[in-house]
């Protein structure tokens, strides 16, 4: 572990990230990027490209193609993790003491790597009648390599690099408004995902889906939202919110107070 006179470990982190936009043509924008992180207490610096296309079919609807990629970098908990307990008030002395460090002091392993993620998407957005029903949808594929997936216990901090999850999906989101006042919003996702540890699939719904209508009024606005997924590890989950928000104006201050009740 490094340490100053402190005690507290030493970190530092260098970043830099880059975004171009590029008119290609009056239906054709490209997109392009990176991000560059350089962590102290790991080896490998991070290097993250980014590429987007996005072709408007006509004023109305449009399509995006993008890859990218991403970097976690490993926290300081698990590059530089120096862990002990201080024991005190034994029942009986030892060597004229009545503290002392428990036998074992666990410490992070070396070489760690930064976890990595590329992804594919092809997306649509658009509107069917204007101002009234919009839609946005995609598909992607995304591969998360290098992952550090283990708990990292007191008695087993054997974190390695060894594990991936492969990821397969669709989400898609629909918005309709009628009238002035009432808005519907309705979305789905589905993702198929493959992983090498079992900690992973805690982490992943199959289905997973959310209904939402919202009534804006003078001075108050309602929202009903339901959300819904399929079992995870044997356990699904579902809420219902009920929103209230009430704006008000103090003076040249807006206010919003809001109150939300959940079952």
């Amino acid at each position: 572990m490094k340490l100053i006179q402190t005690g507290k470990p030493v970190l530092h982190i260098n970043t830099f990230f880059s975004n171009m936009e590029y008119l290609a043509s009056e239906r054709l924008t490209i997109n392009a990027g990176f991000m560059y992180e350089d962590v102290s207490t790991v080896d490998d610096a991070a290097f993250a490209p980014r590429l987007g296309f996005n072709y408007h079919l006509n004023d109305s609807h449009t399509v995006r193609l993008v890859y990218s990629t991403g970097k976690r970098m490993p926290n300081i908990l698990e590059t530089d993790r120096d862990w002990s307990y201080l024991v005190r008030n034994w029942d009986h002395e030892f060597d004229g003491r009545t503290e002392g460090r428990f036998f074992l002091t666990t410490t992070s392993p070396e070489g760690l790597k930064p976890e990595s993620i590329k992804s594919l998407e092809l997306g649509f957005h658009g509107n069917i009648s204007p101002g009234k029903l919009t839609y946005d949808a995609r598909f992607f594929r995304e591969e998360l390599t290098d992952l550090i997936s283990e708990k990292g216990e007191f008695f087993n901090y054997d974190l390695t690099n060894e594990h991936n999850v492969d990821m397969t999906g669709f989400e898609g989101e629909l918005r309709y408004k009628f009238g002035s006042s009432f808005e519907i919003t309705a979305g789905y996702s589905y993702l198929d995902s493959e992983v090498s540890n079992v900690f992973e699939k805690t982490l992943y719904s199959r289905h997973q889906g959310f209904a939402s209508i919202v009534h804006s009024g003078k001075h108050i606005k309602t929202a009903l939202t339901t959300y819904s997924q399929s079992p995870v590890v044997g356990e699904s989950f579902d809420r219902t919110d009920l929103s209230l928000t009430k704006d008000m104006k103090l003076g040249k201050y807006h206010i919003a107070i809001q109150g939300t009740a959940s079952y």
